[in-house]
């Protein structure tokens, strides 16, 4: 039975690598609890998205996390507002990650229990 539903956010930009590997690490570990874990890409930390395209042969720690919530079954979003300010093409999105748009944002947030943003 599902008692929580964790938002974990990643906000900040790649060359800010250990914030998003530790937020993704924290989302893999949750999944242990009794809850529903969603990892929500924003702003910078859009890029994600498009795994493992996005990073470089010294970051690949953090292609391990994202596909192991992936093999877990955690929902993957991204906004695509974020994509299309860092020029990148929605289409380009990892299989399974689901665009969201940024007027979904705020009802996401308001179920996360907790939110926890990196």
């Amino acid at each position: 039975m599902i008692e929580r539903n964790l938002l974990a956010v990643l906000r900040r930009p790649l060359d800010q690598i250990t914030n998003n590997e530790e937020g993704l690490r924290v989302a893999v570990g949750l999944t242990t609890a009794n809850a529903d874990v969603t990892v929500l890409l924003l702003d910078g930390a859009a890029c994600l998205a498009t795994l493992p395209n996005a990073v470089s042969e010294e970051q690949q720690g953090i292609h391990l996390y994202w596909e192991t919530l992936a093999d877990l079954g955690v929902r993957r979003l991204v906004e695509r507002e974020s994509l299309s300010e860092m020029g990148l093409d929605p289409e380009a999105v990892a299989d399974g990650v689901t665009l969201v748009s940024r007027a979904d944002v705020p009802g996401l947030l308001a179920l996360g229990d907790p939110v926890l943003v990196y």
